[in-house]
């Protein structure tokens, strides 16, 4: 297993105002995903289900993941 870490924009909206933010999560995947993810920012339907699980959380932290935001992959040494 391999963490990496990526880097992605975010909304959120305080005060009628529309903000983006650049942040970034850290998340453990098996090694050959994560290596072809490091090397490509591909791996068949590792993005997709990146995305679909950065929604939720960032939602759980009162933003708005922008969908394909996605900026940087990079392993977590």
């Amino acid at each position: 297993m391999k963490t990496i870490t990526i880097t992605y924009d975010t909304q959120v909206i305080t005060d009628k105002r529309k903000a983006i933010g650049e942040t970034c999560i850290d998340i453990t995947l098996m090694d050959d995903v994560a290596e072809r993810l490091i090397q490509t920012g591909e791996s068949g339907v590792a993005i997709k289900e990146i995305e679909k699980a950065l929604a939720p959380l960032e939602r759980l932290k009162g933003r708005t993941y922008i969908e394909g935001s996605i900026k940087d992959i990079r392993e977590n040494k």
